[in-house]
């Protein structure tokens, strides 16, 4: 590792090399560099820098804007590398990039080690050798977190240092109080609460400290400023913390150092603006009262669950390191259509649903349904809210909805699964303030906002190897014998690997509908996707399930999928895709852009792409359709 090499992103970004300031050069790739030492010795893809560093900004020159930049930091990163050596700093793995760092050399990476051990510190009751860690870790702090850069990893990044920073001056402030040491406490606290006056548990820590101080009256005057700003800004009242804190001091009694359960979660999850914590009693007069429920929505997992053997891996690996870092555990399961990411998720689910106790809530956004239409946020937040115990329909207006919703979120441990997105404004109203719940979001589209800004974790699902697939038909054949397996293979390869539409014609097989040979021997797209449907059931018929994604196309991607079914094989490239649809190349690669963020086309190089084969046929017999 890059031993020399001294990274800040508490402040302006900058590498000290050497012992010497190094130019990072511009903006852009200062946040490339950023993104990187933020997740030090981690593999980062060269999509998520792009997602991360530019989002839809992005030009058609972006790799090659990406080759230069690495090549430039390789540089002022490894001076005294010798020409043409292999960089042990800034390395290549495939499609990825990994800064070789220790977590010591990064500040922000310092800061959080500082917070974990002082909360070590505190739960051990060595309370003051936990203020000074604390207050070490703090001192790394140099202005504005990712000063100097932009971009939608940065500003993602930014809000949770932001936040990590908030949450440990709390916890310093509540352990002051634990020392008796009120005055230093609230010199602290004055300055935060100005800044951040919805902030609940900061003006608690103010009002106790003031309270224990025996100044009666600037405490009530907190309280009573807190009251004035949640019911202007949110249409609420003050929690019943605060409330039971203030019948104290009215009482004349002298508080003790507790926070009313407005104190983080075990998991170093904080308060919110607004937030109830989980252990509160629900929101008082003028608030709908929320039922003490723990919801249990998920929908029943699939039966005969196979394969996904990695990616199930890959899904706990990601909720392990968010919360080792401190994130918000968000995952987007994406694919084409058929692929299984909704079985995923909720198999996932049900496999570490036991890790969060207060319950699973359930949302299908309909995206993608032909009716109704996809739903609102205003509409989601409703039923996000019934299911937390809120009387439907309550509150009527959807900023308060988002203000409970949020409130009601804050400091549970919940599972929220997202089902059928269409676009990043159906989910990010959705998002709960808290890092202790885990969301899954599953969608047809990239949602590259949603990595970009919102820090999500993205899980891309091909279709499925042969053999899991080949088990797949026998699990749903059951006792019937298909007694030439190559046959099966065909079908497989038919389906495009695809294991919904290998689940239909598995479920066709074994109730002797169709023979297997049956779809061996379709010779057009048209009966290959008349075969792979269910009669009555719209979700198990393929055509149905690929015309959803096709009709939420625009014009102009429609217009290219369907000059793709005039092309003889399932790959092609930019300039072929420009000639079916009689276009330039430039608007050719916008058009493939939107059908590769919708998954229904595979980008294998930087101008080779690739079409599922029955996603394909799908294509061929609308294009047929067209000539006719």
């Amino acid at each position: 590792m890059g031993k020399a090499l001294q990274v800040t992103l508490l402040g302006p970004v900058s590498a000290v090399v050497d012992g010497a300031d190094s130019d990072l050069g511009s903006p852009r790739q200062r946040a490339l560099f950023a993104t990187l030492a933020a997740r030090p010795n981690q593999r980062v893809r060269r999509d998520d820098l792009i997602d991360g560093v530019w989002g839809l900004d992005a030009p058609l020159t972006v790799t090659n804007s990406i080759y230069t930049y690495v090549n430039r930091l390789r540089r002022l990163l490894e001076p005294h590398r010798p020409h043409r050596a292999p960089s042990q700093v800034l390395l290549s793995e495939g499609s990825s990039y990994v800064l070789r760092l220790h977590p010591t050399q990064v500040d922000s990476c310092a800061f959080v080690q500082h917070v974990e051990r002082a909360r070590q510190l505190r739960a051990a009751g060595d309370v003051d050798r936990a203020v000074t860690e604390l207050s070490q870790g703090l001192a790394l702090w140099r202005g504005v977190a990712l000063d100097g850069t932009h971009g939608p990893f940065v500003e993602t990044e930014r809000a949770r240092l932001d936040e990590l920073r908030l949450a440990a001056l709390e916890d310093r402030a509540e352990m002051l109080l634990e020392l008796g040491r009120q005055m230093e406490a609230v010199g602290e606290l004055v300055p935060l609460v100005r800044l951040h006056p919805l902030r609940e548990r900061l003006r608690h820590l103010l009002v106790l400290s003031y309270a224990r101080l025996g100044s009666r009256a600037e405490a009530l005057a907190e309280i009573r400023d807190l009251r004035e700003t949640l019911s202007t800004e949110l249409g609420l009242d003050p929690p019943a913390a605060m409330r039971r804190l203030q019948e104290q001091i009215l009482r004349g009694e002298v508080p003790a150092t507790d926070t009313g359960g407005l104190g983080p979660a075990p998991d170093a999850d904080t308060a919110r603006p607004g937030a109830v914590g989980s252990g509160s009693p629900p929101p008082s007069a003028g608030t709908p009262a929320a039922l003490p429920v723990n919801p249990a929505q998920l929908p029943r997992d699939v039966p005969g669950f196979l394969g996904r053997h990695c990616e199930l891996a890959g899904l706990h690996k990601s909720v392990c390191e968010a919360e080792a870092e401190g994130a918000p555990p968000v995952i987007l399961i994406g694919g084409p259509p058929g692929v299984g990411k909704s079985t995923l998720a909720v198999h996932f689910a049900h496999q570490i649903a036991d890790r969060y106790p207060d319950g699973q809530l359930h949302l299908d956004l309909r995206g993608f349904a032909r009716e109704p239409e996809p739903m609102s946020s205003a509409e989601a937040l409703g039923h996000l809210l019934a299911g937390l115990g809120v009387e439907p329909g309550q509150p009527s207006d959807v900023d308060r909805r988002a203000g409970l919703y949020r409130s009601l979120m804050a400091g549970r441990r919940m599972i929220l699964l997202i089902d059928n997105a269409r676009g990043i404004e159906q989910v990010r109203p959705l998002l709960p303030p808290s890092r202790s719940c885990l969301v899954l979001v599953t969608s047809r589209n990239r949602l590259s906002g949603l990595t970009a800004r919102d820090g999500a974790r993205r899980v891309n699902l091909a279709p499925m190897c042969d053999d899991d697939l080949l088990g797949l038909i026998q699990c749903v054949i059951g006792g019937a014998t298909v007694e030439d397996r190559s046959v099966l293979r065909t079908v497989v390869a038919a389906c495009g690997h695809l294991p919904l539409a290998v689940r239909i014609a598995a479920e066709r097989i074994s109730t002797a509908r169709l023979p297997a040979v049956a779809f061996a021997e379709a010779s057009t797209p048209g009966e290959l996707l008349d075969v792979l449907e269910t009669p009555g059931d719209p979700q198990s018929c393929m055509r149905e399930v690929l015309h959803w994604s096709y009709r939420a196309l625009s014009p102009d991607a429609a217009a290219m999928f369907d000059a793709l079914g005039r092309h003889a094989g399932s790959a092609f490239d930019l300039e072929t895709a420009a000639t079916l649809a009689r276009t330039s190349v430039r608007q050719a690669w916008w058009a493939i852009g939107a059908l590769v963020d919708s998954n229904l086309v595979e980008q294998r190089d930087w101008d080779r792409y690739e079409i599922n084969p029955l996603v394909h046929a799908y294509a061929v017999e609308r294009a047929g359709a067209d000539r006719g």
